[in-house]
């Protein structure tokens, strides 16, 4: 993995570190319930991308297939049984 994962390199030095420095002036209740609002979110793309990609499915194989693509085929096929081939 990259020493920079998770960093925002599209964003200019200053303003990242403006952004650090606004987040950690916030208390651990609201940086809790930012991280808690990103993973929403991702969670949220993630699952409108798979419905687009499988117009088909329903609620509970968008859901097989978000557990896949956040945890693996792994992880999710000790929660859903099995997993389809297609999956990733």
């Amino acid at each position: 993995m990259r020493d920079d994962f998770g960093e925002m390199l599209d964003t200019s030095p200053t303003n990242r570190a403006r952004y650090y420095a606004l987040l950690r002036a916030l208390g651990p209740e609201r940086r809790a319930a930012k991280g808690a609002a990103l993973s929403r979110m991702v969670h949220g793309l993630a699952r409108a991308s798979l419905a687009r990609e499988f117009p088909h499915a329903d609620s509970s194989e968008l859901a097989l297939r978000l557990a896949v693509r956040l945890y693996g085929a792994e992880v999710a096929a000790k929660v859903y049984g099995s997993v389809p081939g297609d999956a990733r």
